[in-house]
């Protein structure tokens, strides 16, 4: 079965339009620019993420805006991709996001590995994979499985679910506790492509036809994938520290003041997805709870739909909040770099840069330069909206980021 492959919204190459200051504004419209091709190379790509930042847009921003040792903070990290670039280019990487599954497949992803680590992982996934091939053999019944709740069950196949069951009993014996966390990933990146769900952001059923030991095949094909990346990511990074991740809120960040050179982020988009809706069938399936996220999410899709006006106001006072904090954890001189998209809910649009103006006023970030491309395409066709790039530097107030 092949794989669909997976985009983001800078890959439809609309327009860019700059403003502020031209070396900066030229830097940031090259970032849209750069991010071209499917953006799989290091770890960036063995586990889907929603609303991923393209991996070649967080390098050269990575590599233009911060210097080799300095460090980088990416407030809402999701599944490390700004991580994953700052350590390949020796930077300091320093995370935060509110949803523990990013956290967990964030930390795998940025993670230090020698070779007889890799080595492990690759034959564990074949060892794994090949008795889940022999179990199905002749096993076309329903199994009958305890580990997988009986309100999911529905969405696989039987002959699926028990390749499941057969490589997560497997996981279960698994001693070296890196090796079965690595070997998890792997198995959750493949649920929602051996389900019925349609796809990662869309959670309407469909008819797949998963051929009986494609999951095992494709369980061993990730781990050795995983472990291939892992070593290229130790190639690039070389004696770039581990990343500092932490399952905080961007409102209250646990780190020191002044630490970071560099905050580079996406914040979520206001009323386009609810987040925790979005991975719930995956965070159940692995026992991973999604209470934080559900409480401190803002900028709901169900929200901002049924209310606009009032999710709008919550979410400038989220965004004031976290504005506060990278005033405080960016040292003076430093960037502010978010990537938002416009949005619309309930009937009414909103401009990403009038939402973050407003939540901005007043505080120590002096508005630098922008680039916003628009964005044609299947997922956005209506004119007008755009993409932006979005860059402040820790300073006294100055002029708005509006037009």
């Amino acid at each position: 079965m092949a794989e669909r492959q997976r985009r983001s919204f800078a890959q439809y190459h609309g327009a860019i339009a700059t403003r502020g200051e031209p070396a900066l504004a030229a830097t940031l419209a090259a970032a849209w620019r750069a991010a071209q091709g499917d953006g799989r190379e290091l770890t960036h790509g063995f586990h889907p993420y929603p609303a991923r930042l393209h991996p070649l847009l967080a390098r050269h921003l990575v590599a233009a805006l911060s210097r080799p040792g300095e460090t980088v903070l990416d407030p809402f990290c999701g599944s490390g991709t700004v991580l994953v670039e700052a350590r390949a280019a020796g930077r300091r990487a320093l995370g935060s996001d509110v949803n523990a599954l990013a956290l967990l497949l964030a930390r795998q992803k940025c993670a230090a590995s020698s070779p007889a680590q890799r080595a492990r992982l690759r034959a564990a996934g074949e060892r794994l994979a090949r008795r889940a091939y022999d179990e199905r053999i002749g096993r076309d019944e329903a199994p009958e499985i305890d580990a997988i709740p009986p309100d999911l069950a529905g969405w696989f196949e039987p002959h699926v679910l028990h390749e499941l069951d057969t490589l997560g009993r497997g996981l279960d014996h698994e001693r070296d506790p890196a090796c079965r966390a690595a070997l998890l990933l792997c198995l959750s990146s493949l649920l929602t492509k051996v389900s019925r769900r349609r796809a990662e952001t869309d959670a309407a059923p469909t008819d797949k036809r998963i051929a009986p030991g494609f999951t095992a095949r494709a369980f061993a094909e990730r781990a050795a994938e995983l472990s291939d990346a892992l070593a290229a990511l130790d190639a690039a990074a070389r004696r770039a520290p581990a990343a500092g991740l932490a399952l905080a809120d961007a409102r209250a960040l646990p780190w020191r003041s002044g630490v970071a050179t560099l905050a580079l982020g996406s914040p979520p988009y206001l009323g386009t997805y609810d987040y925790d809706a979005i991975v719930e069938l995956r965070a159940r399936l692995l026992s991973i709870p999604l209470a934080a996220a559900q409480r401190h999410e803002f900028g709901r899709r169900s929200q901002a739909n049924a209310a606009p006006a009032a999710a709008a106001r919550d979410y400038v006072a989220a965004l004031r909040a976290i504005g506060g904090e990278l005033a405080r954890v960016v040292a003076p001189g430093g960037l502010v770099v978010l990537v938002v998209g416009d949005s619309e809910a309930g009937g009414r649009s909103f401009a990403a840069p009038e939402l973050l103006d407003e939540a901005f006023a007043g505080l120590p970030l002096a508005f630098a330069a922008a680039a916003a491309q628009a964005r044609p395409g299947p997922r956005a066709p209506r004119a007008g909206r755009a993409e932006h790039l979005l860059a402040w530097r820790r300073h006294n107030p100055r002029p708005s980021c509006r037009t």
